[in-house]
């Protein structure tokens, strides 16, 4: 009775006294860093993603050998806790109290999708639920913790479960050197595999898993609730007795004082459990949301015995280890930090993805839960600690890093930059007069934002030439979004309903950007380019171009010789000249005009230039066009190799995100 009343004592507390709590948050303190790393991604500065200072820790592992041993179903909250008067992990909670311990490590998706937090740790990438697990990397140039050990002479090798079905493959194509598949018979054998392994000679790096936590929940057929509780009790106790099995005979191995072993849990099946509702909470913890993804990570020997209370990720192993073994020389982007940095520290949170449309942000003792909202955000901010809610508004900033951290990884990724940046320490560029900025061009890794912060950074670039998508409205009003369907989610968070009538202009300026930035529309690109007097508007109008261009003819008549309208359509021509605009392109992603047809229109009408993609460029059809010495601009193009060949082929510019 006592401490229940004192706990409802603590929260009413904390309800009346929200500043107070907030401010001894240190909240305050989080605020500059934060704002500063925000400030130079918006620049499209990313030299800090590979960026690294030395500290106390770089090198001290130089020329050992590391295991990273993942443990499915080992979680934070079994560690130090007990039911009906049985502890829960014995050994562990032992392990722990002599190593070096993070209990406030989180993985960085909730997916049951092993692969995204493996991409993770091995690649310090943000999980994209677009494209999960491997499907984000294919074709991609990066590097991971295999690829910087096998670099530095190690021996790389992979243990792995079957169950995963194509991760054999995957793991080869990763670049280990010897790919094992775990055997059916327990975590005993399987530890005792893994046991042999490091016992070989010379330096290795093994990544290893033990099998899939077993959840005694599917094969459960009724029976009484404490029955249910009694067999997740007892697969949590045998888990642990077969880490102490393992940890103890690597203790006393040989290769002890040369090998290091990192422990990290992982979870693929709890979210299984937190439908077992009054099991999880009794057995494990009340907060179940954050319970499924707070796991411990253990350096097991090799350092003084300490527990760290720093909020870490499952981003942040890859950075923390090449600076440990002393590999952090030709790094290519990371998104997460070291761990015992100084920078990691200021920076003391992590970001959990759970679908596309929900994430948790973790800033110490607060969790930031972020979900779509049907035109912008819904926040809750609570402590983790079940002392109530607090005041979501103090951290928007957290969410707003949450969210761009996420998007500078998924575009550098997809849009294939790592690589480039590795090399250059800046994303290449070509000469300003060849370009044409995509949706405004890439910001924060993101492509297609149409935002006023996309004209703004790549304007400071010195581009010029800037294409804006436009859409109507379902009341008539152009604003500059590239399509309804996708998009309207990705920056605003609101629902699309195929079929449906898109949104009104109110319901769209009430919409706010998830990540912070300034939706545009007509009249706000219209006085842009007022205000940025040597700037050109290339319009992509989706749907109704004649009746668009129009509308823009009469809102912006002083800027008719700076707006190049595009036209998709021969007959389009003759309206959109009557309106006064001196430059027209005739675009061809949505026809399919032939060379001869091309040639004949070119002949007679007086075409700024011929746009076309970069499959139809390939095939020719701009061949008679610059002959007869018409501009051919091409789209899409990020590579800049590929940009060069195809402007030494005659095409005068190209779309770009990012070049």
């Amino acid at each position: 009775m006592r401490k229940n009343f004192l706990t409802l004592f603590i929260a009413l507390l904390l309800a009346v006294n929200n500043y107070i709590y907030i401010k001894a948050e240190g909240y305050g303190d989080f605020v500059n860093p934060v704002k500063k790393e925000m400030t130079r991604v918006d620049k499209g500065d990313y030299g800090f993603l590979m960026e690294h200072k030395e500290n106390e820790m770089t090198g001290v592992f130089k020329d050992k050998s590391l295991v990273v041993l993942e443990v499915d179903g080992l979680l934070t909250s079994a560690i130090g806790r007990s039911y009906n008067n049985i502890q829960l992990s014995p050994f562990m909670t032992l392990l722990v109290s002599g190593a070096v311990y993070f209990n406030n490590y989180f993985l960085g998706s909730a997916s049951k999708n092993p692969d995204d937090i493996t991409l993770s740790t091995l690649y310090s990438i943000m999980p994209n639920q677009k494209y999960p697990g491997f499907k984000q990397i294919y074709n991609k140039d990066i590097k991971g913790l295999q690829n910087y050990f096998k670099n530095a002479g190690y021996t790389t090798i992979a243990q792995r479960n079957l169950e995963y079905g194509e991760e054999y493959v995957n793991y080869l194509t990763l670049g280990f050197d010897k790919v094992n598949i775990n055997e059916k018979g327990g975590n005993t054998a399987v530890l005792k595999s893994l046991q042999k392994k490091i016992e070989e000679p010379g330096k290795k790096f093994i990544y290893a898993e033990t099998l899939p936590f077993e959840n005694p929940m599917t094969a459960f057929k009724g029976g009484a609730l404490e029955e249910e509780r009694t067999l997740f009790v007892q697969k949590i106790r045998e888990l642990d007795n077969s880490l102490k099995d393992f940890i103890s005979n690597f203790k006393n191995s040989s290769k002890a004082k040369d090998t290091i072993l990192l422990i990290v849990g992982k979870n693929n099946v709890y979210n299984d459990l937190v439908n077992k509702e009054k099991t999880v909470e009794t057995v494990l913890t009340k907060e179940k949301k954050l319970a499924e993804v707070n796991c411990p990570l253990i350096f097991v020997n090799g350092l003084q015995t300490k527990k760290y209370l720093n909020t870490i990720g499952s981003v942040d192993i890859l950075p923390t280890l090449l600076n440990m073994f002393g590999l952090y020389e030709n790094v290519y982007p990371m998104f997460g930090m070291d761990v015992f940095s100084k920078e990691k520290k200021d920076m003391d949170m992590a970001t959990v993805q759970y679908d596309m449309n929900n994430r948790i942000a973790i800033y110490k003792s607060i969790a930031i839960d972020i979900k779509n909202a049907d035109g912008g955000l819904k926040i809750d901010a609570y402590n983790r600690n079940g002392l109530g809610y607090v005041d979501a508004s103090a951290y928007e900033l957290v969410t707003r890093k949450s969210f761009r951290d996420s998007e500078l990884s998924y575009g550098l990724v997809f849009l294939n930059k790592l690589k480039e940046l590795a090399e250059n320490k800046k994303i290449l560029k070509l000469d300003n007069d060849k370009t044409i900025m995509h949706a405004g061009g890439e910001l924060c890794g993101m492509t297609y934002t149409n935002m006023k912060e996309a004209l703004d950074k790549n304007y400071s670039a010195g581009k010029r030439y800037f294409e804006m998508d436009f859409m109507l409205t379902s009341d008539g009003h152009p604003v500059n979004i590239h399509s309804w369907e996708g998009f309207v989610t990705k920056f605003y968070g609101a629902k699309y309903i195929e079929g449906e009538t898109t949104y009104t202009k109110a319901e769209y300026d009430s919409m706010k950007s998830r990540h912070g930035y300034t939706q545009m529309d007509m009249e706000k690109t219209v006085e842009w380019f007022r205000n940025h007097k040597d700037a050109y508007l290339i319009t992509d109008v989706k749907t109704e171009n004649v009746k668009v261009l129009e509308k823009i003819s009469k809102l912006a008549p002083d800027l008719k010789a700076r707006i190049i309208p595009q036209i998709y359509k021969f007959d389009e021509y003759e309206p959109v000249k009557k309106m006064g605009f001196e430059k027209i392109i005739l675009t061809l992603y949505m026809s399919n005009y032939t060379a001869d047809q091309l040639a004949d229109f070119a002949t007679s009408h007086n075409l700024y230039a011929v746009t076309m993609s970069l499959s139809k460029f390939e095939k020719g059809l701009g061949n008679r066009l610059i002959e007869i010495g018409v501009p051919i601009f091409v789209h899409t193009i990020n590579r800049q190799n590929l940009a060069n060949q195809i402007l030494e082929m005659g095409a005068r510019r190209v779309y770009t995100d990012t070049l």
